[in-house]
């Protein structure tokens, strides 16, 4: 059956291969709409159901748009990722604690954002892993610089602030994952401009980060506060040794002011965790007991 529909899919022109993608599409999203109302397991299911319609139909679109565009390969992505997150956006809409369509929602956006590293009149085929680990190994290596970066930093950053700022009204666990997700984006946006050629590149990653860390301090957010303490640790000694040219005192300072930061900001987090039942806070003493009865 495999075999048969391999060679079938093969057989099929761009065409053909977006048509059926758009019919399987349609028939995901129907059956996820059916779900509606049933049990929780079912409703669950439902959801990954129309997640995966959401990604068929950027393919869908893709693929038909790339026929007909072929030098706009790179707008072609922008509009199918935009459609597909639109699609999932839909329902997570109506069902904000369905993790799974929140994880179709921010894959969408970054399908629209488009490969690591590519300009806007870069083809499909532009994606290379040189340059999605290019940003990374720039927080290592100070000379390191490229200017590929900027367009698809910029709409990183943008995906990355929606995301945390959509965790404020999410259930729990959603929101958890949403700050995680968009925290990874916020740091990956700030890799990718701090290594552009110019100098400005490091500071605004730097910003980047240490906003994130404002953000968590001012909603009291415990996890919010130590991803962005070790994010501004990270980006802080990249600048320090690039505005001193590398000066071991100064970077090591800065590096042990991170560190201490980090520390403070993990023992913050301790001392505002809630207590355990039975702690010291929720137990009755043998005196105070012997007070109530005697009252």
């Amino acid at each position: 059956m495999a075999g048969f529909l391999s060679s079938t899919w093969a057989a099929l022109d761009e065409p053909a291969k977006a048509l059926l993608l758009l019919a399987l599409s349609g028939a995901l999203t129907a059956a996820g709409a059916m779900s509606e109302g049933r049990r929780d397991p079912v409703v669950r299911l439902g959801h990954l159901v129309w997640a995966a319609g959401s990604v068929t139909l950027a393919a869908a679109i893709t693929m038909a748009a790339t026929h007909v565009f072929p030098d706009h390969a790179r707008l072609v992505l922008a509009v199918a990722g935009l459609s597909g997150a639109a699609h999932a956006g839909l329902r997570w809409r109506r069902h904000a604690d369905a993790w799974s369509l929140l994880i179709a929602t921010v894959g969408m956006g970054l399908v629209a954002a488009g490969p690591p590293g590519t300009a806007l009149a870069d083809g499909l085929g532009s994606l290379r892993l040189a340059d999605v680990v290019r940003p990374l190994g720039g927080l290592l290596d100070p000379t390191l610089s490229s200017n590929r970066h900027l367009l698809t930093g910029s709409a990183h950053l943008l995906l990355a602030i929606a995301t945390i700022a959509a965790a404020r009204w999410l259930p729990t666990r959603t929101a958890t994952t949403a700050k995680v997700l968009g925290t990874g984006l916020l740091w990956y946006a700030a890799a990718e401009l701090n290594v552009l050629d110019i100098e400005v590149g490091a500071v605004a990653a730097l910003l980047i980060v240490l906003a994130h860390l404002a953000h968590g301090l001012i909603t009291d957010d415990t996890l919010m506060v130590v991803m962005g303490t070790l994010a501004s640790l990270l980006a802080g000694v990249r600048v320090v040794t690039s505005l001193f040219s590398g000066e071991v005192v100064v970077t090591f300072t800065v590096l042990g002011a991170g560190i201490g930061m980090l520390a403070w900001a993990w023992r913050a987090a301790q001392s505002r965790a809630p207590a355990r039942p039975g702690g010291p806070s929720e137990v009755t003493t043998t005196d105070d007991a012997i007070g109530n009865t005697a009252t």
